[in-house]
């Protein structure tokens, strides 16, 4: 790896963030939400415990070390190679890391912008998901 103490970030902010999914699953009454984390069931009023914005903090801990470590293998391929190696030579495994760590860099931060807005509409009581306060709720879906 180019940047190996990046990649040993990543590693320990996974392991920190595979323990917050952990914790949340044992506080209170648990987490009780399905994978998609819907935005509806998030709010306050059907789920009062903290151990949902657990789960929102573990996400973005999740994010964040698979962006970094996208970072690292994308830099790792582009700057480690010979010099008139190109990526038409590469086998398969090569390319589809690639191609997957291109897709985490593009994907993962609109998931975080979406679990911040969830966030901030469970905790601040802002609208943007909330059909009641004027937000939109098919906006999530679509970020999600």
């Amino acid at each position: 790896m180019l940047f190996p103490r990046f990649n040993n970030l990543s590693f320990w902010l996974f392991l920190i963030g595979v323990l917050f999914v952990v914790c949340s699953l044992f506080i209170e009454e648990g987490i009780g939400l399905g994978w998609t984390l819907y935005p509806t069931l998030i709010c306050l009023d059907f789920h009062s415990s903290c151990a949902v914005d657990f789960l929102i903090f573990s996400v973005h801990l999740l994010g964040v070390a698979s962006i970094f470590n996208s970072l690292n293998v994308v830099g790792t391929l582009f700057s480690c190679r010979r010099r008139f190696y190109f990526f038409t030579f590469c086998s398969l495994f090569i390319i589809g890391l690639l191609l997957t760590s291109f897709l985490l860099l593009v994907c993962l931060p609109v998931l975080a912008g979406a679990l911040t807005l969830c966030l901030f509409d469970r905790n601040f009581n802002t609208g943007y998901f909330d059909v009641l306060g004027g937000g939109d709720l098919v906006l999530f879906q679509h970020l999600f």
